[in-house]
C-alpha cells in the first residue's frame, strides 16, 4: 500500500502524529489502491478514519502511539495500523487455528423471498433510489423507483436483482453515525449471528421490520450495502427524489436505467474483477488466462463491461415482485385459517 502521510523524522508524540495526520490527509491525492481500501472502510477524510477506529472499538491514542513508536516505520499505512491495533501482541494470528464454530445448514443461501415485505404506513410515497458499486474502474450503477413502505430487506432483494447478483451470498446495509456503525440485517441473520464478530461500538436493526422510509427518508440520504462478505462488494445507495403518488396510482417497483455489467460471482471482489478486465484486454493469452475467463463465462471477443441489459434486469425484478405478491396472498390465506 502506498504512502498516505509522510512522517517527520525523530520520535514525535502521539498528539503530534495525530495533528500531522489530520493536516496532511488529502483523499484526492491518494493512489487508486489506497482509495479502494479506504472506500471499503467508508473513509473519505481524516475524521472518517478516526471514526472508523472508534467504530472498530480501537483506541485512537494507542493507534498514534503505535505510529510514534516507529512500528510502522516512516509511513502511516492504514491497513497495517488497523491490523496491528486490532490484534493483541499475544495473538498468534494463525489462519490455520481451529475455532469451535457451529454451522447450520439453514444459514446457507438466503431464502428466495425475505420475511419482511411491505410494512404498515400512514402514507406511502415513491422514492427514486440510486445504487452504485464502489471500487471498480467500470462505472456500474442502477436507478429505480420503489414504494417507501417496503422493508429494507425487500429493498436488498430488489437491489440484488437490479445489479445482477445471483443472491447466493448474504448481505447487509450499514452506515456511520458518529463513532458508531449502524447495521440493518435480516432477522434470520440476527438470530444466527455471534456478537463476538460485531464491532464494539455498533448496533444492528432488523431489516425485515425496518421500512425504507425510516432509513432513506430524505433526499440525499445515503447508506452502504454490502453483498457477499467474502468478496465484499460495497455499494453506495442513496435517495435522489421523493414524490407523492397520484390518488389512482398504484405503487410499484420500476427499474429506470443503469450502466455496466455486474461482475461475476466469486471472482475475488474488486481486485479479482479488475484482473479479469485486464485479461480481457490482454492480446496474448496463456491457456490459464483462457480457462480463467471461461470459468466466469467471459468471452473476451464479445465481452463489454459497460453494457447494461435494462430489459433483462427489469424482467428479473418483475419476476421477484410477482413472487412477492404470491407470498403476500399465501400469508393472508394462512392468517385467515
Amino acid at each position: 500500500m502506498a504512502k498516505i502521510v509522510k512522517m517527520n523524522p525523530g520520535q514525535p508524540s502521539a498528539d503530534d502524529i495525530k495533528r500531522q495526520f489530520i493536516k496532511s490527509f488529502d483523499y484526492s491525492k491518494l493512489t487508486p489502491e489506497d482509495k479502494k481500501f479506504l472506500e471499503l472502510l467508508g473513509v473519505e477524510s481524516a475524521e472518517d478514519f478516526l471514526n472508523t477506529i472508534g467504530a472498530l472499538g480501537l483506541d485512537e491514542n494507542e493507534i498514534f502511539q503505535l505510529i510514534a513508536s516507529g512500528k510502522t516505520e516512516k509511513d502511516l499505512n492504514v491497513e497495517d495500523v488497523l491490523s496491528d491495533a486490532f490484534y493483541d501482541d499475544d495473538d498468534e494470528k494463525n489462519e490455520d487455528e481451529d475455532y469451535d464454530v457451529e454451522y447450520d445448514d439453514d444459514y446457507g443461501f438466503p431464502p428466495l423471498i425475505p420475511e419482511g415485505l411491505f410494512l404498515p404506513a400512514r402514507k406511502v410515497q415513491e422514492y427514486h433510489i440510486r445504487i452504485k458499486l464502489n471500487g471498480t474502474s467500470v462505472k456500474i450503477w442502477r436507478e429505480l423507483k420503489v414504494p417507501s413502505n417496503m422493508s429494507m430487506e425487500l429493498l436488498a432483494y430488489v437491489l440484488i436483482e437490479a445489479m445482477g447478483w445471483d443472491n447466493e451470498h448474504h448481505h447487509e446495509f450499514y452506515c456511520h453515525r458518529g463513532r458508531e456503525i449502524v447495521y440493518y440485517k435480516s432477522g434470520r441473520m440476527l438470530k444466527k449471528e455471534d456478537d463476538f464478530f460485531m464491532p464494539f461500538d455498533s448496533y444492528s436493526y432488523n431489516s425485515d421490520k425496518t421500512p425504507l422510509s425510516k432509513v432513506l427518508g430524505e433526499n440525499g440520504k445515503r447508506i452502504k450495502f454490502e453483498y457477499d462478505f467474502g468478496d465484499s462488494w460495497i455499494h453506495d445507495v442513496w435517495t435522489k427524489g421523493i414524490r407523492d403518488y397520484e390518488p389512482d396510482e398504484e405503487p410499484r417497483v420500476t427499474l429506470l436505467k443503469g450502466q455496466g455489467q455486474c461482475p461475476p460471482e466469486d471472482c475475488g471482489g474488486v481486485w479479482g474483477y479488475e484482473e479479469l478486465l485486464e485479461l480481457v484486454k490482454k492480446k496474448r493469452k496463456t491457456q490459464d488466462d483462457k480457462e480463467r475467463l471461461e470459468w466466469y463465462f467471459i468471452d473476451d471477443k464479445t465481452y463489454d463491461p459497460d453494457e447494461f441489459d435494462l430489459e433483462g434486469h427489469a424482467g428479473n425484478i418483475e419476476g421477484l415482485m410477482n413472487e412477492v405478491k404470491a407470498e403476500i396472498e399465501r400469508r393472508k390465506k394462512k392468517t385467515k385459517k
